[in-house]
């Protein structure tokens, strides 16, 4: 047995948090945004610090939320069978929620609530702790409000359904809810067009508040005012409730949410805007707001959270997405809050290069390894990939290096990458019979794996059956004398979207690196006769792009296109393109010299460990978790698994009934033959050994210049030819 399994387990279980005028007395919105990057590049509070502790609340069933209020912290859950008696609240003092303590444990307290009645939303402001309850009496529901004082004591009960069904019929949706300085309750229900019930404590109707072409998304009590967010005229606006008109006052324009919405109270009367970037602070008085803490910082997005509140201390506890029994929080503290804490032991910190703003799979991954992992944390940290592998010889890189950004081959024949297969023999996690062969095949050169990628795609280019024939593989003549045979086609769309001519040469450098860069040598061959004459051919090919927003798919299923492609990420995305091809469809793949069939592999996030790092057995530590934790349920990343166990599980389930996408897209279920084709894909595949995006930026500033009539295809060849040899000269 491996000594690290229960450490293994806890990665999994945390795994998924890797895996997008409205009212009367309204008046004009001020332009007042968040700024998450700052003027110098950092992201805002990329100074706090991040710890995580684990809550024990020995509750069941669903979460409804937190409430706040002057003695301290309440959670509730929905209705269980164990808790049909007396229904249970559970409970943290302010004293105890600000030690410092990698654990807290709630006190449980029992109020007596009927055993029908099932409660569905938790609110408070500083005083009272209120619940909202349903409950199902023959045909109809009833709905109940209840009050309690702050420390939970003299319950109170009051029925509200006469109420409830004037704002809202017979519909069960509404979950927000908030009160303002004069008791009075507001109800809402989040993403419908804003339609929010007022009530008085007695459960009377006080007003129905409907404005118009505004949808809804969160309310909070703020120091007895009410405050809303909802979606206004394409803009995400905060409003005010004027109490005493019953209307709703615009405050300000907010950040782009992108649909992911949590308001909440702050300190010193501000509101918390959590969307799907930052937390956003907005003060009232003072008519400002700025984002004072980026997701990224925590390695996730607005996506992975499941509410948030903020204590008396200015401390911001957040609540991550986990599908799994373990209650864990992020505390998030300004550094003006952490005097008088005590010291938290330093982890010996591994930078990995990447951007966690445009990378946010990988600034999930980095925080889900860095909330398990006692010894090691790992920092995201941008380098100018042209002088990457520069840096990387003089020692001033980073531990871990993205393959793609260097070149397997370059990155194990200039000594840069550290060989993983002695790390994976000692592995008590991983071993090499758990990964996928030919991946680790396409990533070993001369005997050195360069790297383990946790999960990848393989994309292939997909023809008709009718034309091509049934088996995959062409070379370049006839893939040349197909596109000449078909001109007035858009030559391919999916997985790049650019005029036919620039297309053509972008197919070819996929699959045919190696032919015109030689990265063992460091030699560029791109006055090879070859290139030369693919460039003349795409040069005279009409440009077939117009940019329109019409999917690839219904241009393939109108005959516009010559070939489709899209990466394949696992069975039922495979399902779904010869669905889409309709029967008429073959893998065919990209040209060869020989016309044996080829596909590309695409790894996602292969990093290798840098020759000149100090903090090796920690940037193994992070590769071993990336390949290890995945199921085939909960990948690490859009992908298929390299885990052997994952990718098989996922093959199987793709036998089953149809399946439906989140798009609502029906995937039939697979054959043996479908399986067997699947997995010839990959048999075939190649990797883009060099990966480069400077050669990639070349070519493509290059080839626009040259197809606008700037050059010649000769000179454009010989500049192509004289730019990359001077970045192979002064980079390997």
């Amino acid at each position: 047995m491996k000594t690290d399994v229960c450490k293994f387990f806890l990665l999994l279980v945390l795994l998924p948090l890797l895996f997008a005028g409205c009212a009367s007395g309204q008046t004009e919105p001020e332009e007042s945004y968040g700024q998450t990057v700052t003027a110098d590049g950092r992201l805002p509070g990329d100074d706090w610090k991040v710890q995580y502790i684990e809550m024990e609340t020995g509750g069941g069933g669903k979460l409804l939320g937190f409430a706040m209020t002057g003695s301290g912290l309440f959670t509730a859950y929905s209705r269980t069978a164990e808790n049909a008696e007396g229904y249970p609240l559970y409970y943290l003092s302010t004293q105890k929620l600000g030690q410092t303590e990698t654990k807290h444990v709630f006190e449980k307290i029992s109020i007596d609530m009927p055993g029908e009645h099932q409660p569905f939303c938790l609110f408070s402001d500083e005083e009272k702790l209120y619940m909202l309850a349903s409950c199902v009496a023959g045909e109809a529901d009833s709905y109940l409000l209840y009050t309690a004082d702050a420390g939970g004591e003299n319950l109170r009960q009051t029925d509200i359904t006469a109420a409830w069904k004037t704002a809202f019929g017979e519909e069960r949706g509404a979950t927000l809810a908030a009160v303002d300085e004069n008791g009075l309750i507001y109800i809402g229900e989040k993403g419908t067009e804003c339609n929010i019930l007022v009530v008085q404590e007695d459960g009377s109707l006080a007003s129905v508040l409907r404005p118009q072409d505004c949808v809804l998304y969160d309310l909070a009590g703020v120091e007895g005012q009410v405050y809303c967010v909802g979606r206004s005229q394409g803009k995400d606006v905060l409003f005010r409730v004027d109490s005493q008109k019953q209307e709703l006052e615009t405050v300000t324009n907010l950040p782009d949410s992108k649909g992911t919405v949590m308001l909440r109270p702050g300190q010193d009367n501000t509101i918390l805007y959590g969307y799907y970037d930052a937390v956003y602070q907005y003060d009232p008085e003072k008519g400002e707001g700025q984002d004072i803490y980026a997701w990224a910082n925590a390695g996730m997005d607005g996506r992975n959270i499941n509410n948030f509140f903020m204590d008396d201390l200015e401390k911001l506890w957040v609540l991550p997405k986990l599908d799994a029994d373990i209650f864990i929080m992020m505390q998030l503290q300004m550094p003006a809050v952490r005097a008088g804490n005590e010291p938290v032991a330093e982890k010996e910190t591994v930078i990995i290069c990447g951007d966690k703003v445009q990378d946010t799979e990988l600034a999930k991954a980095v925080g889900a390894f860095n909330i398990a992992n006692d010894k090691y944390q790992v920092e995201i940290r941008a380098y100018d990939y042209d002088r990457l592998a520069a840096e990387i010889m003089t020692g001033n890189g980073p531990d871990l290096i993205p393959i793609s950004a260097i070149g397997v081959s370059v990155a194990a024949n200039k000594g840069i990458v550290e060989d993983l297969t002695p790390y994976l023999e000692t592995s008590e996690i991983l071993s090499r019979d758990m990964l996928n062969e030919r991946v680790l095949d396409l990533y070993t050169v001369e005997g050195k794996l360069t790297c383990i990628p946790p999960s990848f795609c393989v994309i292939t280019l997909f023809g008709k059956e009718s034309e091509l024939g049934s088996e995959p593989g062409w070379t370049m003549e006839e893939f040349l004398d197909y596109a000449d045979r078909h001109r007035g086609l858009t030559v391919m769309e999916g997985i790049m979207r650019s005029d036919s001519r620039t297309v053509l040469v972008m197919m070819m450098w996929y699959a045919r690196q190696r032919q015109w860069v030689d990265w063992d040598q460091g030699t560029a061959k791109f006055d090879d006769e070859e290139f030369v004459e693919l460039l003349r051919f795409a040069s005279t090919y009409e440009s077939k792009y117009d940019g329109s927003s019409e999917y690839a798919e219904e241009k393939w299923q109108t005959g516009k296109l010559l070939l489709y492609s899209r990466p394949v990420t696992g069975m039922r995305s495979y399902l779904q393109y010869l669905d889409i091809l309709a029967g008429d469809g073959v893998a065919i793949g990209f040209p060869t010299q020989e016309g044996t069939p080829c596909n590309v592999l695409s790894a996602y996030d292969g990093y290798g460990i840098s020759a000149a790092s100090t903090h090796k057995d920690g940037a193994w530590a992070f590769i071993e978790y990336l390949a290890s934790s995945q199921t085939g349920k909960d990948v690490y990343q859009y992908g298929i698994a390299t885990l052997n166990s994952a990718m098989e599980e996922m093959l199987e389930s793709s036998k089953e009934a149809k399946y439906v996408s989140i798009s609502g897209y029906e995937i039939p279920s697979a054959t043996d033959e479908d399986i067997r084709q699947f997995r010839q894909l990959l048999d075939n595949a190649v990797i883009r050994d060099g990966e480069l995006i400077v050669v990639n930026e070349i070519l493509t500033e290059e080839l626009e210049i040259c197809f606008s009539g700037g050059r010649s295809v000769e000179e454009t060849a010989a500049v192509i030819q004289s730019r990359v040899q001077l970045y192979l000269d002064e980079n390997l």
